[in-house]
């Protein structure tokens, strides 16, 4: 991992075409964990959707960004 990060081959698998999309699995899984947990654990299953929400809106601006300069603005 440090190879990678040093290196910044981590930074380019963020926009690559092919490996970029799987990036937004990232924050969507613990979504799905917590509205399965949330008949178990209600506060918790909530804790954690509200969490990897908030996580996919981020991600998805960070990812977005260079889009919206070709928008003219």
């Amino acid at each position: 991992m440090v190879n990678i990060s040093s290196r910044g081959y981590l930074a380019k698998e963020f926009t690559h075409p092919v490996t970029g999309p799987f990036i937004s699995l990232v924050p969507i899984v613990p979504m799905l964990f917590g509205v399965a947990l949330r008949p178990y654990a209600d506060t918790a299953g909530k804790c954690i959707y509200l969490i990897a929400f908030v996580a996919t809106v981020i991600l998805g601006g960070w990812l977005t960004e260079p889009l919206s300069s070709c928008a003219g603005g």
